[in-house]
């Protein structure tokens, strides 16, 4: 007797590509907070800061590049939750 079973394939609401930008935009947002905190620490080192402040504003970019990214692939008809979107394009 086979106890073998097969699985059935689950079906996630994102495709994979949307699923990273999303996750991309996650980590970059996480990593613009903790930026926030080692620009804190670099008061009074205006040369750290102003390198931190340089990096912090290229990952902000990063991250409305990514937006942008998320928001298209919403109007070229993938399944992207309606909240999801109203949510990236504000």
């Amino acid at each position: 007797m086979n106890t073998e079973s097969v699985a059935e394939p689950r079906t996630f609401p994102l495709d994979d590509l949307t699923f990273d930008l999303v996750c991309l935009m996650y980590e970059k947002s996480k990593g613009l907070e903790a930026l926030d905190r080692y620009i804190e620490d670099a008061r009074g080192k205006p040369d750290v800061m102003k390198l931190l402040l340089r990096i912090r504003e290229q990952e902000g970019l990063w991250i409305q590049e990514l937006q942008r990214h998320f928001i298209d692939r919403s109007m070229d008809g993938k399944q992207i939750p309606g909240h999801l979107v109203d949510a990236y394009s504000r």
